[in-house]
């Protein structure tokens, strides 16, 4: 229990932050605070309180914010914050909150941060929030709430987001919204809604809404009817079959809008007339079989349309002399001559900076491709290259002699798309406005599609028995022009195609990763020729890029089992140094203050502030490397031990994604197979406490790895919830 007596022991009366996470207390005496009236936080999350009395918080009259996440408390007692005026943020996530009395937050008239997400509430009563009038953020959302009353937000005028994310509604009451006039982010996504119809007649702040996943099977000229400042709206994955042509006439400052995965199988003429500001137009994985021309004449500002994964099966070309952006019309059954007709389009019109994306093509039964491949090529240069399942009709005609040269029209391609690239973004407005939302999308778009690029050269390299295609793209990644001209180069103009470039790298070696892994008979081939030498300068052109460097590291830790390639490594501590030193790097830019690096405790709890703060990813990899270097040297293995252990665990217990901890408990079942660990982990007395906090219902070590190992990695841990979190 936590008690005056207990507090008192340990804090003194004028403390201001009070952190009782993960004490295990049940329950909280009404005294407890008493003699800490001057305190700002407090944080009880994390215990297992399952009951609040009335008064517990009576003497807090300072208190600013107050986290009461993770415990299992279903109710809130009358007027239990009463005393807490000045409180402003109150966070009770994960809890099993099932009801609130109506007086429970009585009181709180300062309040600006509501957080009740993760929560089993049903019904909130009307009255609940009466004197919240300053609550600017309210989150409920993966709740089970079913019906809001139309007065539950009467006071809320200065709301500006609220999020009712996950929740069983099929419908919102059409004045449910009505004082909320300063609203501005509304999040309303996977619920049930069959209907918007004039909810948001009057809030003309609105500037972002969020209603992806839920029922609507129509838009009409009243669902966003009074929106005179919205900026963003994501309508995905809907039932949408029609759209009212007048059902944006009302939103001319529209800039992004969603409606990829609905039923639309047509669009009106005139249904984008009135959105001339919109920048970004999601129609993909629709069932639309044709776009008129003119569709888009009135979008003289759009940057991106996805029209992907639809069944058009002919595009007027004339459509892209509306046009000025990035075109996404993959996974459609376009054919080969209507690709050449909008390749002439471009071209015509001299379009330098547009970008035409037509991947997965479908149609190659029925086309005729008597034309020669390096024609085909040709015209890929503008419209990025696509794979299908019938590849191997499309490059029937190339010979293995012919590789070579093909690679380097690729790799021009490349280039060329490079500077198309460069060029767009250069011209792209949001770049050097204030919206950094649409530069981080548009440059995670273009990233994608040119992903594409590196699966067409594996394609090539798939499509010949030899690995002469890989060895050719390695040896590009490495040549002196490339470093000097990309990779090398700190400037603007090159930093995305550099970006771009890694991306491709990246893919490049997942499939080098892959093919040594499962054949045997590739890896021998790949250890023969100078591939393995490439993998190491390419290490070391790198040497910023950590995810590609040790993923690199990954591969040659796999190819030096080998006599041949250990003589040509000459020492694989050379590897090990490379890791470590990166390390040491980043634990170099922590300590600015010149702490004692040579402290190997300080060095690791530096190490893991920074992979936890930075990229996970990284150091999993890492622990993979030394792992594969330690398993078989007892020297190396020491080495290994340093840093595997703690430092995962410290993961486990610090990192708060679900996702992530079953990364490091697969790593971590792995490593207690090896006997010298296991004995380790089973003595250590802070790695087992550490375990049992996370495997509650065990009580052998051994056996719970074991079983998790055996069930294919199917974990069946319990976080006690602490895997969630709030999504705002």
């Amino acid at each position: 229990m936590l008690s005056k007596q207990t507090l008192k022991d340990f804090y003194s009366s004028n403390e201001k932050n009070l952190n009782l996470v993960n004490q295990n207390y049940e329950h909280i005496d009404e005294h407890a605070f008493d003699e800490l009236s001057r305190l700002e936080t407090l944080n009880l999350s994390s215990n297992k309180l399952q009951i609040l009395n009335s008064t517990p918080f009576l003497h807090l009259i300072n208190l600013k914010k107050l986290i009461l996440s993770f415990n299992s408390i279903n109710s809130l007692p009358a007027n239990v914050f009463s005393s807490l005026s000045l409180l402003e943020q109150f966070e009770m996530t994960n809890c099993n909150l099932n009801s609130i009395d109506s007086t429970s937050f009585n009181g709180l008239i300062n309040l600006k941060r509501l957080i009740l997400a993760y929560n089993d509430l049903v019904y909130i009563q009307p009255e609940s929030f009466f004197d919240l009038l300053k609550l600017e953020v309210a989150v409920f959302s993966f709740n089970k709430l079913e019906h809001i009353h139309q007065d539950t937000f009467k006071n809320q005028k200065n709301l500006k987001r609220l999020n009712l994310k996950a929740n069983n509604l099929n419908q919102v009451d059409k004045k449910l919204f009505i004082n909320l006039i300063n609203l501005e982010q509304i999040i309303i996504s996977v619920n049930s809604l069959i209907s918007i119809d004039n909810i948001f007649e009057n809030n003309k702040n609105l500037q972002r809404i969020m209603m992806h996943s839920n029922k609507l099977q129509q838009l009409t000229k009243f669902s966003f009817k009074g929106l005179e400042k919205i900026f963003s709206i994501d309508l995905a994955n809907n039932l949408i079959e029609t759209i009212d042509e007048e059902a944006f006439n009302e939103i001319q400052t529209l800039k992004y809008l969603d409606m990829s995965k609905n039923h639309l199988r047509s669009l009106g003429k005139n249904v984008f007339n009135n959105l001339t500001n919109l920048d970004e137009l999601i129609l993909s994985k629709n069932l639309i079989t044709t776009l008129d021309p003119d569709l888009f004449e009135k979008n003289v500002n759009l940057k991106l349309l996805r029209v992907d994964f639809n069944q058009i099966i002919s595009l007027n070309p004339d459509i892209i002399k509306h046009l000025n952006s990035l075109l996404e019309i993959s996974c459609n059954t376009i054919s080969i001559n209507n690709m050449k007709e909008l390749q002439e389009k471009i071209i015509s019109l001299n379009k330098s900076s547009f970008l035409l994306n037509i991947e997965f093509i479908n149609s190659f039964d029925d086309v005729d491709l008597i034309f020669n491949s390096y024609e085909a090529l040709e015209i890929l240069q503008r419209l990025s290259l696509f794979t299908n399942r019938h590849k191997a009709q499309l490059f029937s005609t190339i010979q293995s002699k012919d590789l070579k040269t093909l690679t380097k029209i690729l790799i021009k391609m490349i280039e060329n798309i490079f500077q198309d690239l460069s060029s767009h973004i250069r011209n792209f407005k949001p770049f050097t406005q204030k919206p950094k939302c649409y530069r981080l999308r548009f440059l995670s778009y273009t990233l994608s599609i040119f992903k594409n690029w590196s699966k067409t050269l594996k394609l090539f390299c798939n499509f010949f028995n030899e690995l002469s295609g890989i060895e050719i793209l390695l040896k590009y990644l490495n040549s002196n022009c490339l470093k000097k001209n990309i990779l090398e180069k700190k400037d603007n103009d090159s930093k995305y195609t550099y970006i771009i470039l890694v991306d491709i790298y990246g893919d490049l070696l997942n499939l080098v990763y892959n093919l040594i892994i499962s054949d045997q008979e590739s890896k021998k081939k790949l250890s023969e020729n100078n591939c393995f030498d490439f993998l190491i300068e390419t290490a070391e052109t790198l040497n910023n890029v950590s995810d590609l460097d040790f993923k690199t590291y990954l591969i040659i830790s796999e190819l030096i089992d080998d006599e041949p390639n250990l003589k040509r490594l000459k020492n694989i501590n050379k590897v090990i140094e490379n890791l470590v030193t990166y390390i040491k790097v980043c634990v170099n830019r922590l300590n600015e203050n010149d702490q004692n690096l040579d402290d190997q405790a300080e060095f690791i709890d530096n190490v893991l502030i920074f992979e936890i703060n930075n990229n996970f990813y990284y150091l999993t990899d890492f622990l993979n490397v030394l792992y594969n270097f330690a398993i078989n040297d007892e020297t190396k293995f020491d080495i290994y031990e340093t840093y595997s252990m703690k430092t995962l665990i410290k993961i486990l217990m610090i990192k708060g994604n679900k996702y992530e901890k079953e990364i490091t408990l697969k790593l971590l079942c792995q490593l207690c197979f090896d006997k010298r660990i296991l004995k380790n982990v089973e003595s250590d007395g802070e790695i087992c406490s550490c375990l049992n906090q996370l495997i509650e219902k065990e009580k052998t070590l051994e056996n719970i790895l074991w079983k998790n190992q055996t069930l294919d990695m199917r974990y069946k841990m319990s976080y006690s919830g602490k895997d969630k979190y709030i999504d705002e």
